[in-house]
């Protein structure tokens, strides 16, 4: 057991108890600072750019570069990280390890990239559903405006894998099924720990369209850290799907492939809610079975801990969990509100 040092959190209580409510700090932290980010870069860095006279692909790079730098790097990265080492007074081989980056099977890693690109289409059948919903509700979805430039640009791409798929899922998976999932499990059941950093994934991106897809890709991210003792299939899912949207987003603008990604969103349409629903189905025929795969791997390779829950947290335990996620869904309903 480590030593446990006091940054005013109780060091009195168990290595668990510190744990978790050096989580729930950790948590919050990172919810604090993407919002505060988010005002930064819109109100502040905007304004400072905006006379600075640059192009509206330089200017909107930059903003991007910026934002991710600060919001990835730091406040999902090392914001943890230095408050884990602090509190606990790990070593950094230790942080990672608490943070699930442990080897897991090859079968397992090309199973997570059906799943992630499987995922990705789950995701949009998500996302169109709950936009039907949230325009029944009166909430009006602005247009996505690209900002490429009008010839394709190799370095703007690969900075856009960069930004958008290498950052992220390096970063927020360390954060979210790395070191929170590992404080929840030995507080919480499987179920309850999976649906709140569920819950939590889809609420930090601080977006209501974001929001539905991203818990549904938070729980199976969950499900596959928890089975396999491992952050690395979840690490998988996440650069694949993020990969994808990326190059769809280029596919779209520069019509690559004859106007494949248009055809092909057509086709998820065509027959409304019957097509819809027949590509949810096929992408879970592919979800499903891989994930049962890897279930049976993990059982096979004695790979899911069994955690014993030490004691259950009190409301005053749980503060800062229940700040972060209060403050995510404040800023995410604003989205709705607003229309943003």
């Amino acid at each position: 057991m480590q030593k446990v040092i006091d940054l005013n959190i109780d060091a009195a209580g168990s290595y668990e108890q510190t744990r978790y409510k050096a989580a729930g700090l950790a948590m919050f932290m990172m919810a604090f600072g993407h919002m505060l980010t988010r005002v930064i870069v819109s109100v502040v860095l905007v304004r400072l750019l905006n006379s600075a006279g640059l192009s509206s692909t330089a200017f909107n790079f930059l903003i991007d570069t910026i934002f991710s730098v600060i919001a990835q790097i730091i406040f999902c990265f090392l914001v943890p990280f230095l408050v884990y080492k602090k509190t606990l007074n790990l070593s950094t081989s230790q942080i990672f390890k608490e943070s699930n980056f442990v080897k897991t099977r090859k079968t397992t890693l090309g199973l997570s990239i059906a799943i992630g690109i499987a995922g990705v289409f789950l995701g949009i059948v998500v996302g169109l559903i709950a936009n039907i919903v949230f325009i029944m509700f009166g909430y009006q979805i602005p247009p996505n405006v690209p900002y490429h430039p009008q010839n394709f640009n190799i370095g703007l791409f690969l900075l856009s894998i960069f930004l958008i798929v290498v950052l992220p899922s390096f970063c927020e998976e360390f954060a979210m099924r790395g070191i929170f999932l590992n404080s929840m499990k030995s507080v919480f059941v499987n179920t309850t720990v999976v649906v709140i950093l569920g819950l939590s994934f889809g609420l930090f991106h601080q977006n209501i369209r974001q929001f539905f897809p991203t818990f549904v890709a938070g729980i199976i991210m969950g499900i596959l850290t928890i089975k396999t003792g491992s952050v690395w299939p979840a690490v998988i899912v996440h650069a694949v799907n993020n990969g994808m949207a990326v190059f769809f987003d280029y596919a779209q603008f520069y019509g690559w492939g004859n106007n494949f990604v248009d055809r092909l969103f057509r086709s998820i349409t065509s027959l409304g809610l019957i097509s819809v629903l027949f590509t949810a189905a096929l992408s879970l025929t592919i979800i499903i079975p891989s994930m049962m795969a890897i279930n049976k791997w993990a059982k096979d390779d004695k790979s899911e801990k069994k955690v014993e829950r030490l004691y259950k947290p009190t409301i005053r335990e749980s503060a800062f969990l229940i700040g972060a996620l209060v403050l995510t869904a404040i800023t995410t309903i604003f989205t709705f509100a607003f229309g943003i």
